[in-house]
């Protein structure tokens, strides 16, 4: 289905446009000048994730193809993650979530 249905169109481009540019979150305690510096780094792992879990055949339609280099980055940046989160009940991530909006 992904094959034959998907096509480019504006709000296909605008995927990987968007985790380029990330904008301050709407929440007082994070101050722009702490903001400015990580966004670039931020912005790396985003497309990175939206381009890594994209299927292959769409990647490649849409110019977003991964590289092995890239697959390498997100095996690694998925390993870091699950290191991170597995000491982490679920319940507790809930309450942040809400805090943050």
């Amino acid at each position: 289905m992904v094959a034959g249905r998907l096509e480019l169109n504006g709000a296909v481009r605008d995927v990987p446009a968007e985790p380029a540019r990330p904008q301050k979150p709407p929440v007082w305690w994070v101050p722009a000048a702490l903001w400015r510096p990580s966004a670039a780094l931020a912005a790396h792992y985003a497309l990175l994730v939206t381009v890594g879990v994209l299927p292959p055949v769409l990647g490649e339609r849409f110019g977003l193809a991964r590289t092995d280099r890239q697959a390498r980055w997100l095996r690694r940046f998925a390993r870091v993650v699950r290191c991170l989160m597995a000491p982490v009940p679920p319940l507790r991530i809930a309450p942040a979530l809400f805090l943050a909006y």
